[in-house]
C-alpha cells in the first residue's frame, strides 16, 4: 500500500472514532436525563404513597368525607404521569391492600363530585386497615445510580 492509501485510511479512521465518541456522549447525555425522569417519577411515587397513608389514617379513624374528598382530590392532582400511576399500581398491587379505580389508558382518577361524598369516597379507594407500609416499594429502593 501507498503512504497516501495508509493516511486516507488512518483519516478514515480517526474520523469514525471521532463519530462514535459523539455518540457516546450523546447517549450518555440522554442515559443522565433517563436516570432524572425516571428519579423524578419515583419521587411522584413517594408522594402517593404518602398520601394514600394519609387516606388510610383518615379512614382508620372514621375523618370525614370532607377530610377524605379533600385527600382524594390532591392523589388526583398527584397522579398526573401515566408512569406513576403504573409504578404505583403496581406497587399498591403487591402489598393487595388498595384498588385504584384508575383507567391506564388515560391515567384519570374518576371524578370525585358527587352528591354522596360519602360513597363516592367508600368506593373511590378501599384500603385494608391491617395495610403495611413498613416494607418500602422495591420501585422506591431500587433508584439508579447517577453515573460519573
Amino acid at each position: 500500500t501507498t503512504l497516501r492509501e495508509k493516511l486516507k485510511c488512518k483519516q478514515n479512521f480517526a474520523g469514525k472514532m471521532r463519530q462514535m465518541s459523539a455518540q457516546m456522549k450523546e447517549i450518555e447525555s440522554k442515559t443522565q436525563e433517563a436516570h432524572a425522569e425516571t428519579n423524578k417519577l419515583l419521587d411522584e411515587e413517594a408522594e402517593c404513597i404518602k398520601t394514600l397513608e394519609t387516606i388510610n389514617h383518615h379512614l382508620d379513624e372514621n375523618a370525614s368525607g370532607e377530610v377524605l374528598v379533600a385527600e382524594l382530590e390532591k392523589l388526583k392532582s398527584q397522579l398526573t404521569s401515566p408512569h406513576v400511576l403504573l409504578m404505583l399500581r403496581q406497587s399498591m398491587g403487591q402489598s393487595k391492600s388498595f384498588t385504584l379505580p384508575i383507567d391506564e389508558k388515560s391515567a384519570e382518577v374518576p371524578s370525585l363530585a358527587s352528591s354522596n361524598k360519602n360513597i363516592l369516597v367508600k368506593n373511590a379507594i378501599p384500603l385494608m386497615p391491617q395495610a403495611d407500609f413498613s416494607t418500602p416499594s422495591t420501585l422506591l429502593s431500587e433508584k439508579p445510580k447517577e453515573t460519573t
